[in-house]
């Protein structure tokens, strides 16, 4: 979620959305989401890039999930 210079104040008008659901919980393991990440693009200053890991059903090890989320341009 975020929120725009021209929303009132207490009022997120960009929500949320899922880039992948994870279906499994991790076991036996101290080393889960070392690898995530989320930068702005440089180039736009308006998007958001994430990386990160999810576990499928029945998978033995996560997968890594690349997603990115752009703002409304801000004028």
């Amino acid at each position: 979620m975020a929120r725009l210079a021209k929303d009132p104040k207490g009022q997120l008008s960009f929500h949320e959305s899922v880039l992948a659901e994870g279906h499994a919980s991790q076991t036996g393991s101290l080393r889960w989401e070392n690898y995530t990440t989320i930068n702005i693009d440089p180039s736009d200053d308006r998007t958001f890039w994430f990386v990160g890991n999810y576990l499928k059903e029945g998978a033995a090890s996560s997968a890594t999930r690349i997603g990115s989320y752009a703002l409304p341009e801000c004028k």
